[in-house]
């Protein structure tokens, strides 16, 4: 998890807004002003030292450059390795047609796994099939598994908290709504107990007001 790439993304993006979030108001203080100059250092310099450490981005620009390579030479053949970030753009593709196909009410909770399943072997990724893939975006799991309608509640529930953490002032909720709904991109985050378990503690000790600091 600490070298996940959606993660390392978000924990950086949140040093950088956090303390603006926090002491917005108050920059102008020469405290605040270095205090957010040093936060913005250590932060630098933490990345720096990551992606020498163990450069997980690179998987990402590797991917980029063949689909625009292959996008500007169709002759050539896609490349055969796998990797999670060609992996997952498959996935989102695929699941994204599956949903076409049940757009209103999905294809139901009990037959997910088999209806992604059939779609990869339709579309002869057995790589996907073998492992009985999920979208890995909780967004289109949502949508294939209960349609249009069940994203649309999906989106009020991680939209509430952070408009109600901008309302009410209350910066570590804002950042925790935030934090979920950035990582849902990449991962289904709410459909494993862990993950639901963390967003419903911390929805409702962040969101009573009794912890904002």
């Amino acid at each position: 998890l600490l070298f996940s790439r959606t993660s390392i993304a978000v924990t950086y993006f949140t040093l950088a807004i956090f303390p603006i979030i926090c002491f917005g108001r108050r920059m102008k203080e020469k405290n605040i002003i270095s205090f957010y100059m040093l936060s913005g250092l250590i932060s630098v310099c933490l990345l720096i030292f990551s992606l020498d450490f163990n450069h997980r981005f690179e998987q990402v620009e590797k991917t980029l450059e063949n689909k625009i390579h292959s996008t500007s030479n169709p002759l050539l053949p896609e490349p055969e390795q796998e990797n999670s970030t060609n992996t997952r753009l498959k996935l989102w593709s695929y699941s994204f047609e599956l949903f076409t196909r049940h757009p209103f009410f999905g294809v139901g909770t009990g037959d997910v796994k088999d209806e992604l399943d059939n779609i990869y072997k339709e579309k002869k990724y057995e790589y996907a099939a073998s492992g009985h893939y999920n979208p890995h975006n909780q967004y289109l799991h949502t949508a294939v598994t209960i349609g249009g309608l069940g994203l649309l509640v999906l989106l009020i529930l991680l939209l509430l908290p952070f408009y109600s953490g901008w309302k009410v002032r209350n910066p570590l909720f804002l950042m925790f709504s935030l934090i979920i709904i950035l990582n849902c991109l990449t991962e289904s985050v709410l459909e494993r107990q862990s993950g639901i378990l963390f967003f419903a503690a911390f929805a409702v000790l962040l969101g009573s007001g009794k912890c904002k600091e």
